[in-house]
């Protein structure tokens, strides 16, 4: 068939073994060329409907979303890209002393309304047994615009905020090193359901009890605090002790705070940090939660669980040490990086180390394998992470963006990173701040 007419009697033998090009009129079925032209018709119909909805609800959005995606990305939605220096004078701290501060916390309530919390430190004679004498005072502050309200204490506070209490533990303001001292702990037992309804018709008998004030003695130089809840059950673990070093842990039974473990130490613990998350084992649902205690050298996991099948409890087994030489800064989060992924429970650590003759601070990162048991190397491409700037003073991970953030301070700047699965730590900006 070349360029003539054929009449094709037997339809279903006929093969087109090339492009051959047949116009609409040149077309004539026997029988149906109503038909025909009724199938053409429905097809160009079809096609301009096709082509009207792809404009109205695929071309026409698109640019507004390529341009909101475009304005996303540079003023810092979904991703951490700067910190905002904020205009926050402090008419609470306007002294010239030689106080040392020791830790520094800040809330922003509102907009100009912010809650500070000041823990300074000093040497004194006002101890009365002998000794060095170190005293610890808390200034906490409350400013809205142009008013302040401070309030100070002559003793450290340690606030605790958790899902089913409100724990505010005191201790002394002065102490010698060595000298036994006591920690004066006020509990509050939450109405949880009460709080989940609306506060306006909530009375202020339905929103808790109030426990007796407890006071635990014999406790020597206290020197951290941190808690968490078990199984609905609150525990307080108590780092005391520089000659003899403890770590020490309770949990609230029956309106009663009462000894869970206390462990002996081989050296000062510097600083605890806590994780609660939850895992299968044995095909049993277990609540877990991880203590990480610093001292020296070496950085000392514990654990504790809860069996939701068995409602039992295992309290403080060390099941890991890693060696953390020159250790200056740790961090321990978790976060899940998508939404089918499992929780990753990591751990940073910073140390310093000796490179070519330059003294650089180095971070590692170590994740929990639930298979094994323990931390390891995070499988990522900058798993150490070096930096010039030494020491590294503190760490602090918060999820601010579609990332998990990790802020880094040093003695001269602070520096903000995304901390990325598979890939380590990424550069986001660093902000200059003098020596701190």
């Amino acid at each position: 068939l070349i360029n003539r007419e054929e009449t094709i009697s037997t339809p279903s033998s006929v093969k087109f073994t090339n492009v051959v090009d047949i116009t609409n009129n040149d077309i004539y079925i026997e029988g149906f060329p109503e038909k025909s032209d009724q199938v053409i018709d429905i097809l160009e119909s079809f096609t301009q409907d096709l082509l009207t909805y792809y404009q109205t609800n695929v071309a026409l959005p698109l640019r507004p979303i390529l341009e909101e995606i475009y304005v996303a990305n540079r003023v810092g939605s979904c991703r951490a890209q700067y910190l905002e220096k904020i205009s926050y004078e402090t008419p609470w701290y306007n002294e010239q002393s030689s106080y040392t501060i020791i830790s520094l916390d800040t809330i922003q309530l509102s907009k100009d309304c912010y809650s500070v919390k000041l823990t300074r430190g000093y040497e004194s004679d006002a101890c009365e047994s002998e000794g060095e004498c170190t005293c610890k005072e808390t200034r906490v502050a409350r400013t809205t615009g142009d008013s302040v309200k401070i309030y100070d204490f002559t003793e450290s506070i340690y606030t605790f905020n958790l899902e089913t209490v409100t724990v505010t533990a005191t201790t002394q303001g002065c102490t010698s090193q060595g000298a036994s001292s006591n920690l004066r702990l006020e509990t509050v037992l939450k109405d949880t359901a009460s709080l989940h309804v609306d506060l306006g018709g909530t009375s202020a008998e339905s929103l808790g009890s109030i426990l007796s004030p407890s006071t635990l003695e014999n406790l020597e130089d206290i020197l951290d605090l941190v808690m968490w809840e078990l199984g609905n059950r609150p525990f307080l673990a108590i780092a005391n002790g520089r000659t003899t070093s403890q770590l020490t842990v309770y949990e609230l039974q029956g309106g009663s705070w009462v000894l869970n473990t206390m462990i002996d130490m081989d050296a000062e613990i510097s600083r605890m940090s806590t994780v609660v998350f939850r895992k299968t084992e044995n095909e049993e649902n277990l609540e877990v939660v991880h203590l990480y205690v610093s001292k020296n050298d070496t950085l000392e996991v514990y654990e504790w669980t809860y069996n939701e099948n068995t409602a039992t409890f295992a309290s403080g087994t060390l099941i890991q040490t890693v060696m953390t030489p020159g250790l200056s800064a740790m961090q321990a989060f978790q976060f899940k990086p998508s939404e089918t992924s499992q929780n990753m429970i990591v751990i940073a650590v910073a140390y310093e180390i000796e490179m070519n003759l330059i003294l650089s601070s180095v971070i590692d990162f170590y994740e929990y394998s639930v298979t094994d048991g323990e931390y390891i190397f995070v499988n990522d491409d900058k798993r150490h992470t070096f930096f010039v700037e030494s020491p590294i003073t503190k760490m602090e991970a918060r999820k601010i963006s579609d990332y998990m953030n990790l802020v880094i301070s040093t003695q001269k700047k602070i520096q903000l990173y995304n901390f990325l699965p598979n890939y380590g730590l990424d550069f986001v900006s660093e902000y200059e701040t003098g020596a701190f």
